[in-house]
């Protein structure tokens, strides 16, 4: 019997933030326009603040450090790079460059994300990634970035979560630009599938030896019947449309519908060393003739009152299927975002030890997972939902800025220095996961 669930040496054990919600003053794109019409965000809460990195990130890094992780994972803003057309701040480069030494003083390990969900608002007045001008400013901003910058860098993100980036932005309309067009949307997801397999390929002409993904949001979506034919049908229609479509056309190359006819796009052949993947709910899906605006699925998940209409359940197997699954990709695999939105800390540290128990169990039957990294460090600024929504490790009081580490944030440090789920830890959490884990 064992009392310890190793995982390989030189794990990464990280956190993830991201530019926007964490380092406040970011005023020159298009979510702080967005910001400033009443009702898009929860409370009427604004990034002006947010958690103050642009002044203070250094003592959160520090933070990290003190917490036993390894790696963090941050995004560059695009428009402090260039805040204008045709003008880069090099004063902001800078900044992102004493950021990244700072990192690697501590010993932790950067993973940079290079597009995570906003554009400059020059950018998104002149229709964004909805022009291939768009896709051409963005590997521009990828130019100048990894220019100066991949010295400092191994991991790079050329973008975070595509497909919710579409979803929320062009069919929901609740992000910006704010539209609800499938035509608009399906052409964003295509120019986004060049705008990754361009900036793949710019990184690896500026260093070889890197290695570069985008963090593809993968959510489960199950028949909330199992034996209902129909409910079958629409998870698995769902899951190819949310899940697989973009990502098979970074693989191999073609835009299935309904991002195309299959028309090939030779540079996206290949155009990932590893795969990013990011996991956070599970929603049962039923047949409902009356809802063909979601393709007659029917969400059926049970979700606590007061939950943001974006969330489905939270089943932390879920990285176990996910991870099993991707291997049909042949290549090493990093979980770039995974964690539990709770505003009290109740639950999220049995979550943590059965999400990365299920990690665990991948890696044992085979799966080769490299890294893994919580979302997130800190409470931040969680977009529509503004400050009211945590998923962090350390808690935020954002009126003074203070920080207190969570029960979940001392435990994942301490998972992180033992690189190990021990039986003692999951005993002391919750003997009923320690049985889950170690007596299954």
């Amino acid at each position: 019997m064992t009392d310890a669930l190793r995982f390989p040496d030189g794990f990464l054990w990280g956190t993830a933030t991201s530019a926007h919600q964490f380092e406040g003053g970011n005023v020159r794109n298009d979510w702080w326009d967005w910001e400033q019409v009443p009702g898009h965000v929860r409370g009427g809460d604004t990034s002006r603040v947010a958690c103050d990195w642009w002044n203070r990130a250094e003592e959160d890094f520090a933070l990290a450090k003190d917490l036993g992780t390894n790696a963090l994972r941050l995004s560059v803003e695009w428009s402090r790079v260039e805040p204008e057309e045709d003008r880069f701040d090099e004063e902001a480069v800078a900044r992102y460059r004493s950021m990244l030494l700072r990192l690697r003083a501590l010993g932790l390990e950067p993973m940079v994300c290079l597009h995570h969900f906003t554009l400059p608002a020059w950018v998104a007045a002149k229709g964004g990634f909805e022009t291939a001008w768009g896709v051409e400013r963005f590997l521009g901003f990828v130019d100048k970035v990894v220019g100066d910058l991949h010295p400092l860098v191994h991991w790079w993100l050329t973008l975070n979560e595509p497909t919710v980036y579409v979803a929320l932005g062009w069919l929901q309309g609740v992000w910006p630009p704010g539209k609800k067009s499938l035509r608009d949307g399906l052409k964003v997801a295509r120019n986004l599938v060049r705008a990754h397999a361009g900036a793949y390929h710019l990184i690896h002409r500026k260093d070889p030896e890197c290695w570069v993904s985008a963090g593809s949001h993968l959510a489960s979506y199950e028949p909330f019947d199992e034996k209902a034919r129909l409910d079958r049908a629409v998870a698995r229609a769902r899951d190819w449309l949310g899940n697989m479509a973009w990502l098979e056309a970074t693989i191999d190359g073609f835009l299935r519908p309904p991002l195309g006819l299959y028309e090939p796009v030779a540079e996206a052949v290949d155009a990932h060393d590893f795969v990013a993947f990011q996991h956070y709910f599970t929603y049962p899906l039923g047949f409902s003739l009356f809802q063909p605006g979601s393709l007659f699925a029917r969400e059926r998940q049970r979700l606590p009152d007061g939950a943001p209409p974006f969330m489905g359940e939270f089943r932390p197997e879920g990285l176990y299927d996910w991870a099993m699954r991707l291997r049909a990709f042949h290549k090493p695999l990093v979980v770039t975002e995974n964690g539990l939105l709770e505003n009290e800390e109740r639950d999220r540290p049995a979550f943590l030890l059965r999400a990365l128990g299920a990690l665990h169990r991948a890696i044992r039957e085979g799966a080769e997972v490299l890294g893994y990294f919580h979302w997130s460090l800190l409470d931040n600024f969680e977009w529509a939902q503004g400050y009211g929504a945590r998923f962090g490790l350390v808690q935020v009081d954002f009126a003074t800025q203070r920080r207190t580490v969570k029960p979940s944030g001392r435990l994942y440090g301490e998972i992180a220095r033992a690189n190990a789920i021990t039986r003692e830890m999951a005993e002391r959490v919750s003997p009923a996961v320690a049985r889950e884990l170690f007596e299954r």
